[in-house]
């Protein structure tokens, strides 16, 4: 009942559902499944809505797909974009040219255009709305985010986290590395083009080892350590020098 209902400019597409696609405009060559999928889209052209409420009042939906439960309902600015899985992107605004894969994955994310968000609520925060979901991001884990404002910014299980990444939907693909990009491990916020931080412990910061990690330095080791009572430790080939800095 009533789906394509009002729909305009719909050469070519596909209602199938109750109300799907009902009210949705510039729908030419898209699919609307499933109970209000597309419902009030607006410029849906070329786009896929599967599933209950999928892209229901999503705007400027131009080749975007939603597939989920309620995936992408009421996103805006939501062209060139997938949404897939439960609440997928669900009310994410300037939601273009982004990826949102995952249960909840991005939910109410604000100004989110150009990321890449995936995983079980990544990008979502439970206390009330996706923080720190701007532009240009990428979050890749399971329940976890960027701080409130982040841009450019990537977040890789809560381990790697990087500032200054690159995108743009101009020209070729770039192969370049980002001018200003920093990494960090262990560190939200890094500030040199590589930033580690270690845990309290007199565990090694870094190691690099030769042949399988032992569980204690041994010959073949090459490593560095770094503390407030040793100062800076360097191990080589079972040789340990510590420099005390004063």
């Amino acid at each position: 009942m009533y789906a394509g209902y009002q729909a305009t400019n719909a050469d070519n597409s596909n209602f199938i559902g109750q109300s799907a696609g009902n009210s949705a405009t510039n729908a030419n060559q898209s699919n609307f499944l499933g109970q209000s999928a597309g419902y009030s889209a607006t410029n849906a052209n070329y786009s896929n809505f599967l599933g209950y409420y999928a892209g229901q009042g999503a705007t400027n939906a131009i080749t975007s797909n939603f597939l989920g439960y309620q995936a992408g309902q009421y996103s805006t600015e939501a062209n060139r974009s997938n949404f897939i899985g439960t609440n997928a992107g669900q009310a994410a605004t300037n939601a273009a040219y982004s990826n949102f894969l995952g249960f909840s994955t991005g939910y109410q994310a604000a100004s989110a255009s150009y990321s890449v968000l995936l995983g079980y609520q990544a990008g979502y925060n439970t206390a009330g709305g996706a923080l720190g979901v701007k532009s240009n991001n990428i979050i890749i884990g399971t329940n976890i985010t960027l701080p409130d404002g982040a841009k450019d910014s990537i977040n890789l299980g809560g381990i790697i986290f990087a500032t200054g990444s690159y995108a743009t939907t101009t020209g070729s693909p770039s192969a370049a590395a980002s001018a200003n990009g920093k990494m960090g491990i262990g560190i939200v916020s890094p500030t040199a083009t590589l930033h580690l931080t270690g845990s309290t412990t007199a565990a090694a910061m870094m190691r690099l080892t030769v042949g399988a990690a032992p569980s204690a330095p041994n010959d073949g080791d090459v490593w560095l350590e770094s503390n407030t009572n040793t100062g800076l430790k360097i191990r080589i080939n079972g040789v340990t020098k510590t420099i005390t800095l004063s």
